[in-house]
């Protein structure tokens, strides 16, 4: 490449920036440490504010770990990036595959994804920016295809999708390695990239070169059918709600089938592969009017008469609150304290502790949960889609229950506010009063 091709390619992610009104965004970056994402922390490090979070999945040898982490270290310091570090422990993703009866490298990408944006949260940063490229965007569709998907859910990742920015789908690997080599940085080779563990290695590494031989140009004819895939219409519907019943039973299955994936695609923002075979279970779902279909972590279900797509929780978790004060670990860094004592400020929850039975329970906000506010009652759900939690952090949101309602949300430290029910106020003269918050460790 040029010098006038290196520059062209930094004008390419600037002109991303500026479109997107992005440019003045604190962005946290997902570094593997690999060519792609180095190029895109090489980059945007020139034009914003980035911070960098290398995630450990917990299954690769521990040599190649720590000397690739060392690597990342050293990276940044030139870059002069901040650099974190998010170790998911031994064990985690296999068990949370064998959970779910589907493969490594989605359970990969779930437990990625959540850890990704508890630390945006943490770090006060604005987007989660990941390193697809153009090379991403042809598997992807390649991948899509040969299942025979129907021909509306046959495009790439998207360049925006909620706080999930994507600024180098229009850069192939090989001129970010150009790139890189050009600034004097190495990256790291992640060994498991090689090998046909999963359906995407396969393609890459047993198709894509066979189809790169007799189609040298296949990556820009693919993306010229993305575009045009874009302009096909489909119902004129607002796919970040709920999708309303109604509407669908009136549309032929063919515009069925279009909202189903455009619900999925605008809200499922990791990337996640719909199937054939749960698509036609949630074709069952709005021929029927009511149920629910669970597959890759989300829940499709009709509730009030709409269509909804929610996360299910990686580990859905119950525990009890009892007693004057107590801690209760949560994980990813958060941890639900009680007591009259804790550190607290205006924002912070109390009321009367006699107000709970020896029963109430911590637990995880789950699709059909309800709360009572002044307005009426809610859905749980609702209420943090209101208060802009992202909905992959939905089912992680801890709740108080007591007698089978819902006391208490608390949504703070997920981007939210943290709400108590109508009926459930402090007394004038509180014999025991309580601060409830989630702290962090």
């Amino acid at each position: 490449m040029s010098a006038g091709e290196f520059k062209a390619l930094e004008d390419t992610v600037r002109g991303f920036l500026r479109a997107n009104n992005l440019q003045d965004s604190r962005i946290l970056v997902a570094f593997s440490g690999g060519s792609d994402s180095l190029g895109l922390l090489a980059l945007l490090s020139q034009m914003t504010y980035v911070h960098a979070v290398y995630v450990d999945h917990g299954i690769r040898p521990v040599d190649e770990l720590d000397s690739e982490m060392e690597a990342n270290r050293r990276n940044c310091e030139a870059l002069g990036v901040p650099y974190d570090q998010v170790h998911l422990g031994r064990g985690k993703a296999e068990a949370l595959a064998q959970q779910r009866g589907k493969g490594l490298e989605e359970a990969c990408r779930t437990l990625r994804y959540e850890a990704l944006e508890t630390k945006r949260l943490e770090l006060g940063m604005d987007y989660i920016a990941t390193a697809h490229t153009a090379d991403d965007v042809s598997e992807t569709m390649l991948m899509r295809i040969l299942r025979g998907s129907p021909l509306y859910s046959i495009r790439g990742p998207r360049p925006i999708n909620g706080l999930l920015v994507r600024p180098l789908l229009g850069v192939t690997k090989d001129q970010l390695r150009a790139y890189l080599v050009h600034k004097g940085l190495s990256w790291s080779e992640d060994s498991t990239n090689v090998e046909p563990f999963c359906l995407r290695n396969k393609v890459r590494l047993g198709i894509i070169p066979a189809i790169e031989k007799a189609f040298p140009s296949y990556r820009e004819a693919l993306c010229r059918l993305d575009a045009s895939i874009a302009l096909l219409k489909g119902l004129e519907l607002d796919y970040s709600r709920p999708i309303p019943l109604e509407k669908l039973q009136k549309a032929d299955e063919n515009g069925r089938l279009q909202a189903i994936y455009a619900l999925w695609d605008r809200q499922c923002s990791s990337g996640k592969e719909l199937s054939l075979s749960f698509c036609s279970q949630v074709l069952r779902l709005i021929e029927k009017g009511s149920g629910r279909a669970q597959a890759a972590g989300w829940q499709f279900s009709i509730n009030k008469g709409c269509l909804a797509l929610f996360p299910i929780a990686s580990q859905d978790f119950e525990y009890p609150v009892q007693g004057e004060r107590g801690l209760l670990d949560l994980g990813g860094g958060r941890a639900f304290a009680w007591g009259p004592d804790i550190d607290s400020d205006s924002k912070t929850l109390f009321w009367d502790r006699t107000f709970l039975s020896e029963n109430a329970s911590l637990q995880n906000a789950r699709p059909g949960m309800t709360i009572k506010l002044s307005g009426g009652t809610k859905t749980v759900f609702s209420l943090l889609g209101d208060q802009k939690v992202p909905l992959a952090l939905k089912a992680q949101v801890p709740v108080l229950l007591d007698k089978g309602e819902v006391k208490a949300v608390f949504a703070r430290s997920f981007g939210g506010a943290d709400r108590l029910c109508v009926d459930f106020k402090l007394a004038l003269a509180p014999s025991k009063i309580t601060l409830y918050s989630i702290v962090y460790t």
